[in-house]
């Protein structure tokens, strides 16, 4: 089943697992929200998983801010992804997402981490202050990466 649920302007915060988890073949439009101080990741997108995420804010959690993993394919753009523990945007397996016109800063890892075949277009990001890297790069990755 395919849920496609439109959030606007929420508080996600404080969750034990992950803010925002969209498992096989969901999808949504999620603006302008705040995913505050959640465990595991803020955004978690898994399977084929395909969303768009605009102008949100990520924040303060205690796992990754945004993990694509599996096959997810979704869309990030203009949003605001800093001072999370692990990685800012990690980005797994075979998965590809589309990263335009976020900010991904002060993380305690790295800003946006690629790895294990995992494909993807990050296009006018602007990535700064992470403590392991602004961009890191593991494994065989075929990424797009555009200034």
């Amino acid at each position: 089943d395919s849920a496609r649920p439109l959030f606007h302007s929420n508080i996600i915060t404080d969750g034990k697992g992950g803010g925002i988890v969209l498992h096989e073949n969901c999808g949504g439009v999620f603006e302008k929200n705040q995913v505050i101080r959640n465990s595991h990741a803020g955004i978690g997108l898994k399977g084929n998983s395909n969303a768009l995420f605009d102008g949100n804010l990520i924040s303060d959690g205690s796992g990754y801010g945004v993990w694509v993993q599996e096959t997810a394919m979704s869309t990030l753009q203009n949003n605001v992804i800093e001072r999370n523990v692990r990685a800012g945007v990690v980005v797994t397996d075979t998965a590809s997402p589309t990263l335009s016109q976020n900010i991904i800063r002060d993380g305690k890892h790295a800003g946006l981490l690629i790895r294990h075949n995992a494909k993807g277009k990050f296009r006018q990001n602007t990535l700064s202050h992470n403590v392991h890297g602004n961009i890191v790069l593991l494994e065989q990755v075929p990424s797009e990466l555009v200034a």
